[in-house]
């Protein structure tokens, strides 16, 4: 995997890490949506994080990250760059990242598509249709809008006011 170090613990989603564990891998296409800042990434990284090293994804747990992508052009390469595929001199790399991919059982966790929504859409969804054991968790402002994608909406977590917080509290 290639997941990022998690700095701290993570509390006040087990219901949809619950969830989100039971849709996968049967549910291939996920999108995680939501407002900015809500917590769709690191709700997304815990969700890979519990299934790194399972039989359901044997061949890996992977991170795609495109917050710093600005050009569309430049998805499918940070597709391979982050999965670790080299190009082909023989074919394209959209061709090399299929072909390497097609028997992959894995799950990839594609974040902060919704600036390059489009191109997202269109890799994504290709690569779903052309690589059957391929989970792809997703998150963005917005919907994908490709086939079969789940939208699994996520809220902003609950605050417990400083008075309710003493009263459980005190002894």
């Amino acid at each position: 995997h290639n997941l990022p170090y998690a700095a701290n613990s993570f509390h006040g989603r087990e219901r949809e890490l619950s969830e989100l564990a039971n849709f996968l891998p049967a549910r291939r296409a996920i999108t995680l949506v939501g407002a900015g800042g809500v917590g769709k990434t690191r709700l997304a990284l815990e969700v890979a994080r519990r299934h790194v090293g399972t039989s359901l994804f044997p061949d890996g747990v992977w991170f795609v990250e495109l917050a710093s992508i600005e050009d569309p052009s430049l998805v499918t390469a940070c597709f391979a760059t982050s999965l670790q595929i080299r190009e082909l001199s023989a074919e394209s790399l959209w061709q090399t990242l299929v072909t390497e991919l097609r028997n992959w059982r894995s799950l990839i966790v594609v974040d902060n598509c919704e600036h390059l929504l489009d191109r997202c859409a269109i890799v994504v969804g290709r690569l779903l249709q052309k690589c059957e054991w391929l989970s792809i968790l997703s998150t963005s402002r917005e919907a994908l809008n490709i086939e079969g994608e789940l939208l699994y909406h996520v809220e902003p977590l609950g605050l417990v006011s400083p008075a309710a917080s003493r009263q459980s509290t005190d002894v």
